[in-house]
């Protein structure tokens, strides 16, 4: 039941992400994939044609997505990347995917700020605990 929530929650976003810019933009864009985990949303873009850089701070993820980029015959790019601390890549890139990760990081906004610095556009995705909020409202109101 958890992977079938996952794969709707990753389609969504796969899709927006598609009919926002089209499927032949992504062909020879350079994209950074921030806090990666698995690289499925990375993936997609790649398999259209994009130069994709998975950042992550688990080294266990990045061996993951490094297994399923060797089985679909591209070269790993991978980079252990810890958002809670300043990074500079030292490059930019056409596009960031950077969905998911604020509501783990410490100090969000220098991770924005270092973000923008390696970019011109950027996808944004952030997400709310609910259970922070709960004690405000009825369990009635939550189901709702």
């Amino acid at each position: 039941m958890k992977r079938v929530y996952y794969d709707e929650w990753k389609d969504k976003r796969v899709n927006k992400i598609q009919n926002t810019f089209g499927r032949d933009w992504f062909c020879g864009k350079s994209v950074l994939e921030l806090g990666a985990a698995h690289g499925d949303i990375g993936l997609h873009f790649l398999k259209l044609g994009a130069d994709v850089l998975f950042a992550d701070v688990r080294i266990e993820h990045l061996r993951t997505i490094n297994q399923k980029l060797f089985e679909l015959n591209h070269n790993p790019k991978t980079i252990v990347l810890d958002q809670n601390k300043r990074y500079d890549l030292d490059r930019k890139f056409d596009l960031i995917l950077h969905t998911g990760v604020l509501n783990h990081l410490d100090d969000w906004k220098q991770d924005l700020e270092c973000a923008i610095n390696h970019t011109n556009l950027m996808i944004l995705e952030s997400m709310v605990s609910v259970k922070n909020y709960v004690s405000n409202f009825s369990q009635e109101d939550v189901e709702n």
